[in-house]
Formats: C-alpha cells, structure tokens, sequence
C-alpha cells in the first residue's frame, strides 16, 4: 500500500501545468515527507486534507493558497483533489495547511435570482454546472453527470414516421391547388393523427423545431430530422403497471440574470390520478420493456425514462451555487451529490456531478468480528418524524352551469409511530390538480413514508485487509458495505459515508457506515436481534478471545 501527494497548478480539469511530489514515504532524502498527514472523505461533503510540511520540504512556502491544487494518490490512483485554505507556521517553521476538497468550488460561483419552471432534476443540474462553468477558471469546471431520482417512468416511442401527400383538392374560388398531408397514426395505421391542408407544397410539421413536442389527437410528435417523426403514446409503465397518462406539453426554462436556459418545449407525463391502461400494455422481462397493444405484441416500439419536473426558486431565490444545491435538492428531495472524474466519450478528462437518491454499489470486503472489526460505536437517532400526515386538497363540484371548489382531506397514520412517540402531525395542501380521496391518501402516505425515518450510524475502527496485503479490493467511501458481528447483533448493509485515513497510519483509518430505516417495525427488528444477543455477548466475546 502506498499514498503520494502532489501539488501544483492545474489548467483544465485534471490537467497539469506543473505537478511537483511533496509526500511518498519511501522517499529518502526527507524533503518528500509531510508530518501527520490526515484525509477526511465524506459522502456528499469537500472533505479535508491536513498536514504539516517541515521545513526541509522541496515544497515549502510554496502552496498558494485557493490556487494550488493538492492531490492525493494511493496505489497510483488519485482518491481526493482540493486546495489549500490556511496555512499556520510554528517557531521551527513548519508549517500547519488545511486544504478543502473539490467540490467546494462551487462556493466560488453564485447564482442570481432565479426562476425554473417546469425542470426535471437533470435540466437543473445541466443549468447549475453551466452558470459555475461561466464564472470560473477552467480547472474548477463540473459536467453535469448522472441522475437517478424518483421511481423510473418508462414511455413507449416509435421513430421513423414520415409526413406523407394524403390527397388534394382546388380551390373553388380562385382554382388553386390544395396540398392535404398527414401523418398516419402507427397504432392502427389508418387514423391520421396530424393532418392539414396547404396551398404550397410542403408539411408545415416539417418546420417544427427539432425535438419541440406537440399533442395531437393522443399522440405526442416531435420532428427529429427532414422527415422523420417520433411519436409517443399517451402511456407510462410506473411500478409494474402501464397507465393511461395525463399529459401536457409545457415549456421548460429558466430564467435567471447570470445564465438563462431555455429547454424547449416537451410533454410531461402525470401518472397520480391516471386509471390503469385498456389498450396498452408495458411489460418488463430481463431488463427489457416489451409493449402489447390489444393483447398484441408490437415490437417497432422503444422506451425511455421520462423523469418528473419540478419548479425551483420564485424569482427572488439567490445565493452561493453550493447552497442553492443543498436547499433545492438535497435538503427537499433528499439523495446524494456525488463526485466522479472520468473521461467523455472524446476522451477528455471531466469532473461529474451525479445526483443519486440511493447508492447501491457494495464493497466485496466483509468487516467482520474477528477479522477485520477492531472497535463499533452504535448510535440511532429519530429525525422529522411525523406520525400522522393530513392531505388537503380540492374537489370540483358543478351544478346546472356553476361549479366550485370544495375542500377535503384524507390522513395517513402509523399507529406503531404513535405508540411510541404520539401523534405528531404534518399537514400538506396538493394544489394545481383536482384531487380525490385515493390521491389524497396516496400524497398522505408517501409524505409519511418520506418524512418518519430513523438515522442509524455506526462507527468502526477496521484494518482494512488490503493494507495488509491481501488480496482483496480495498473498502471504499460511497459504497454499501456488509458489517457482520454476533456479539453486537450486527448483521447488515451500510454505506460507508465517512473515512479518516492517517496516510502515515493506515492502521489507525476510521470508518463512518450509515443507513435510513424507513418504517418504525424495521427499528423495532433491529433493536429486538440486538436485545436477543445481549444476554450472552459477554460469553461470545470470550469465546471469540480464545477460540
């Protein structure tokens, strides 16, 4: 096992205008040698990197602070870039560097009051990384990366539909020739599903913008090439069930004084009170989607995810780019913002920015009583509970010509929660859609769901078995990992959300796993596994002393 560090001054992302060595412990002149370097790594966080540079140091007084970048390598892979922040020298000249991780670069761009309407997380995500890319250096810069929220909504599409001369007809005023196009619907390849009439001899669906959606009679079209047409049908496969969506085609921008962004105009797929499909159905086997019309196989269809879209900020919202990200995603839909470096496709090194609602990687390396688990802090904490939750919502009620609103709720209850904490209540109001009871209740529950969750944490002290050469892959931040120990009543998957590496005492490295209990009988499971080993932990711990 081996951990270098490196300084210099960076051009591009991952790219070295100078690169110099400022810590490898096999180095024997000292001037390669920093003292109690220390890397803190947390998921979603800059972390730190701290050290001390002697005097002797081929980098001494070299560092600038927010300019240099500081890298650090183990197995010749760099795992963390950042820079430094402070610098405190003592009597011997030593000289005591913080440095902050690459993600707090987006502390050095701001965002100026904003509006976002209709967007979905990966348009938000694409508008934030172009307005930090345009207030700073190059090496700073962040491509926005993948996005993985929400349940998947899979939507059927057919390409390769053309505008086609359906007939023609003259004018009986003035004799001229009428052009009658249309394109034909590829359900039932009879109905046309966009049709019209011209004096010239051209479609004017052949002038639509490319990619610019538009419904007509229950299809969605768009242009994307000469004469090629994709259609969409009014269908979503949510959950194991295919819907007869409501849909709506909006324009989705953002207006903002620094970077505004404009979308375009696409369909956006309502699921919440849509009934169960008669016509279509969407079918998944082996990962793949298979789409039957009238019970009949039809496989010129492909599919591909529709993500939800949200709206961000009122035009008065403006802030640092790193808290307009915790506070309009993180904080509000929860997940994970994740750093990665890799190539593009042309080969050019980039910084992604990944916002993920879960993260499912796993280590294969077990940490294990009597292995490889030297010490475990077990500590479980209830946050945001609620109880009960009260949907409000409005029901159209006519009568003769007049209609009105009227107001009514549905409440969801974890009788099991309340037992143990009372009713504490949450109430929220779904406007913009007429509501009924189910949808009420449905709002209700998954508002329950998302809100009455428990924070279970452990710290580990571990030796992680690589360090001692053996051949395994290392246990790595981010990643889920298994914690096993009978004596503890320990026997689960936890991300590993935080590491403390003394590169100098790899030994010493201390593990932070963390997980979300979702329900209040997945706690009570837990607690009960553990209070069933209690009784006979001290004969355990003996046994696996001697055994």
């Amino acid at each position: 096992m081996s951990y270098k560090v490196y300084a210099g001054v960076q051009t591009d992302v991952d790219t070295w205008k100078t690169r110099v060595c400022i810590h490898d412990i096999s180095d024997i002149t000292d001037t390669k040698k920093l003292i109690s370097p220390t890397l803190t790594r947390e998921v979603g966080k800059a972390g730190s990197f701290e050290f001390t540079m002697p005097l002797g140091n081929v980098a001494h007084s070299a560092l600038q602070k927010l300019r240099t970048t500081v890298e650090v390598e183990q197995d010749g892979v760099s795992i963390w870039q950042g820079r430094p922040m402070s610098h405190e020298q003592d009597f011997l000249m030593r000289q005591k560097i913080y440095c902050e991780g690459e993600l707090a670069y987006l502390n050095d761009s701001g965002i100026a009051p904003y509006a976002a309407k209709n967007v979905s997380f990966s348009q938000f995500l694409e508008w934030i990384c172009d307005n930090h890319n345009g207030m700073v250096d190059a090496y700073k810069a962040f491509t926005p990366g993948n996005v993985q929220m929400d349940i998947p909504m899979i939507v059927p599409y057919i390409d390769g539909i053309k505008v086609v001369q359906v007939g023609y007809s003259y004018d009986s005023n003035d004799g001229d020739y009428i052009y009658h196009w249309g394109i034909v619907d590829p359900v039932d390849g009879k109905t046309n599903i966009f049709y019209e009439e011209t004096e010239i001899n051209k479609a004017s669906c052949l002038s639509w913008e490319i990619d610019e959606e538009h419904i007509a009679e229950g299809r969605i079209i768009s242009r994307i090439g000469s004469n090629n047409f994709r259609v969409r049908l009014f269908a979503a496969y949510v959950k194991g069930k295919t819907y007869a969506a409501k849909v709506e085609v909006k324009k989705a921008e953002i207006v903002c004084g620094t970077c505004n962004k404009n979308f375009g105009t696409y369909s956006i797929y309502n699921v919440e009170q849509a009934s169960e499909s008669k016509t279509f159905k969407i079918t998944e086997q082996n990962g793949k989607y298979i789409l039957a019309i009238n019970g009949k196989t039809d496989s010129r269809f492909l599919f591909d995810v529709k993500e939800p879209t949200y709206s961000f900020g009122d035009g008065k919202n403006y802030g640092v780019t790193w808290d307009i990200l915790q506070s309009e995603l993180v904080e509000k839909y929860g997940g994970y913002l994740v750093l990665r470096h890799a190539e593009d496709p042309d080969g050019k090194p980039r910084r992604y920015l990944d916002y993920l609602q879960a993260i499912t990687d796993k280590n294969s390396q077990t940490v294990a009583f009597g292995t490889n688990l030297l010490d475990l802090t077990n500590n479980v904490k209830a946050e945001d509970i609620y109880t009960r939750v009260i949907a409000v919502g409005a029901k159209k009620i006519t009568w003769l010509v007049f209609s009105w609103g009227e107001t009514i709720t549905e409440t969801a209850n974890d009788l099991a929660a309340q037992k143990l904490f009372g009713i504490i209540t949450k109430v929220i109001f779904i406007e913009g859609i007429e509501s009924t009871p189910q949808s009420l209740l449905d709002a209700a529950e998954e508002e329950l769901a998302k809100n009455l969750r428990y924070l279970n944490g452990m710290t580990v002290k571990a030796v992680d078995l690589k360090d001692a050469d053996i051949d395994v892959s290392r246990i790595a931040i981010g990643k889920q990992t298994h914690i096993f120990s009978a004596p503890h009543g320990v026997d689960t998957w936890l991300l590993c959300s935080k590491l403390v590496e003394p590169l100098d005492s790899p030994d010493k490295k201390e593990f932070t796993f963390g997980t979300e209990f979702s329900s209040i009988s997945d706690l009570q499971a837990l607690s009960a596994r553990k209070a069933s080993d209690a009784y006979d932990l001290s004969r355990s711990l003996k046994g696996y002393m001697s055994g």
